[in-house]
């Protein structure tokens, strides 16, 4: 008899973007890549919208940014400064 695999557990996206709204309001500093993980694409700006859902996904307003012809960016690309900061020297 084959054996039950458990379902991976993913935040809907109104789950993230409700987590967001409840954890960082308008005005917090966040760090945006353009490309995630890309460290020469990151910009430091302020969130200047609470985030919502649009076209299926979780997306929020920056100062100064925007993503293609649309307004707003992903969040996926967003970290609070707070969260990410500096990264830790490495010992030698």
């Amino acid at each position: 008899m084959p054996r039950r695999l458990r379902p991976i557990i993913r935040e809907s996206t109104s789950q993230r973007v409700d987590f967001w709204n409840a954890s960082y309001p308008v005005g917090t500093p966040v760090l945006y890549f353009a490309v995630p993980g890309d460290g020469s694409t990151l910009r430091e700006t302020k969130t200047t919208s609470r985030a919502f859902v649009a076209g299926g996904a979780a997306v929020i307003y920056l100062r100064g940014v925007q993503c293609w012809n649309v307004p707003y960016v992903s969040l996926a690309h967003c970290f609070p400064s707070h969260v990410a900061g500096p990264e830790p020297a490495i010992a030698n």
